[in-house]
């Protein structure tokens, strides 16, 4: 007898689907109802008894929610029995959270990682990891488990379930039509009707729901913008094929320094209609040294006005010294950026807004056209090179920083962003603020903007 021949849980196929992969990572993405923590739960269920002696994690962002659902569900069970019987479990400990024993020696902590540091999830082995509700982690932290997988009971998974939260790091990662899903990954996409248990009556009242909160927590789509600070932004619009740039092209440079977190540093171009192309880009941690000299290579012999940088690497210290002046010292002039962010957050928004009745530029797939849907251009473009990618990858994921429930009560939410993996978007901020507003109107496009080519870049050409 197996463990899904419980005759309480007879799983939908999906369900089944996701629990059978052998992929190394999986994610169950569903609306309300459709199954997304049983699948999970029974996952680890199966895999513990599979691989007796291993050792598996359950996780979550916050204790309470961990407690008062995923492990509700799996150990002490909610309308239906728990996943895990009783009589399977040898041990059960409540020492720094709950874990348990199985009397195949198998064992499977329940444990938060909202206050843990990247210390202390790079510290055991794992056999599996389920994240329950995994767009609360960032893709940091998802790596790290990752990179945790190697204990040698195996089976070497991990798996995610959640609703879809727009085109984050999980779309990025499991979806194929993101592009540059992570090889391997397997995506279950279950909306919340393919489940014939759940009442008419439920269903009737998610239906009467708002029509965005319904195509995230009902439809399980990723194609919504909630929370998401340029929900403009779309990939499939702004993300434009390398082309080699014209000489007349103006340049720009962009930099949000850091030295525990990565620096970044965004390389522009303006075409002969004042279109913003972001070309290039920066990403590491480390010395001024360390970022000065990448910033040297990829400009190559090209001339280059100040770069537009945080005005904090302008503040002085009790020695007299500032971060600006490291950068001097090495050959790069900064200059003081904008830095109101509300108004950066609505430049940036206003640069990435269609433009109605504006073609699209000559060196864009869809050149002289409005675009398939008929709404005109933007302003705004980044290259698919390896060098946007953090921007690339952070836009999407850009987010209104949340008041708690109990804050929310008394409190409007703030106009302010979320201040986690931002730092390509802090450049571009700093990049946009440089440039007038966007016209309303632009004149017709020049005739030498030329048609995409492979891109080269000559003189740009990159040293890493």
């Amino acid at each position: 007898m197996t463990v899904l021949d419980q005759t309480w849980f007879k799983p939908l196929p999906k369900q089944l689907a996701f629990i059978q992969s052998g992929s190394r990572e999986c994610c169950y993405a569903g609306g309300f109802g459709s199954g997304k923590t049983l699948s999970g739960a029974f996952k680890a269920l199966v895999a513990a008894l599979q691989h007796p002696g291993t050792v598996g994690l359950v996780a979550r962002q916050t204790s309470g929610a961990l407690a008062d659902n995923t492990q509700k569900i799996i150990l002490d069970g909610d309308d239906k029995p728990p996943v895990i019987p009783a009589d399977l479990v040898a041990r059960r400990s409540e020492k720094h959270g709950t874990t348990i024993t199985l009397h195949n020696g198998s064992e499977i902590l329940f444990r938060s990682f909202q206050d843990w540091n990247e210390t202390k999830l790079l510290g055991p082995n794992y056999g599996f990891v389920y994240v329950d509700e995994v767009t609360e982690c960032t893709e940091r932290v998802w790596l790290a488990f990752l990179s945790r997988l190697r204990h040698p009971a195996g089976p070497e998974q991990a798996w995610a379930t959640t609703n879809p939260n727009g085109h984050d790091w999980v779309w990025r990662r499991f979806h194929p039509g993101s592009g540059q899903p992570e090889a391997g990954a397997f995506l279950v996409h279950a909306p919340t009707e393919e489940n014939p248990h759940l009442s008419p009556a439920y269903v009737a009242w998610l239906r009467a729901q708002p029509a965005e909160w319904q195509k995230r927590f009902v439809d399980a789509s990723f194609d919504t913008a909630s929370g998401q600070i340029w929900a403009e932004w779309d990939s499939q619009i702004h993300v434009v094929p390398q082309f080699e740039l014209p000489d007349s092209w103006r340049r720009l440079e962009s930099l949000d320094h850091g030295r525990r977190n990565p620096t970044a540093v965004l390389w522009a171009a303006v075409d002969h209609d004042s279109s913003l192309v972001v070309f290039d880009g920066y990403y590491e941690p480390g010395l001024v040294e360390q970022h000065a000299t990448a910033i040297k290579a990829t400009r190559g012999l090209w001339p280059y006005p100040p770069v537009q940088a945080d005005p904090s690497v302008f503040v002085r210290g009790f020695d007299g010294q500032c971060v600006a002046d490291e950068y001097a010292r090495h050959g790069i002039t900064l200059a003081r950026a904008a830095n109101d962010v509300a108004t950066g957050l609505n430049r940036v928004s206003e640069w990435l807004t269609r433009r109605e009745g504006e073609p699209f530029p000559g060196w864009h797939p869809w050149a002289g056209t409005l675009g398939p849907d008929g709404r005109g251009s933007p302003r705004l473009f980044v290259m698919d090179a390896a060098g946007t990618l953090p921007l690339r990858q952070e836009i999407p994921d850009y987010r209104w920083r949340d008041l708690s429930p109990a804050v929310e009560s008394r409190a409007d939410q703030p106009e302010e962003p979320r201040k986690k993996d931002d730092h390509a978007c802090d450049a571009l901020r700093y990049l946009v603020m440089s440039r007038p507003r966007p016209a309303g109107q632009a004149p017709p496009r020049a005739p030498d903007a030329g048609m995409p080519r492979q891109h080269s870049r000559g003189l740009l050409a990159r040293a890493f």
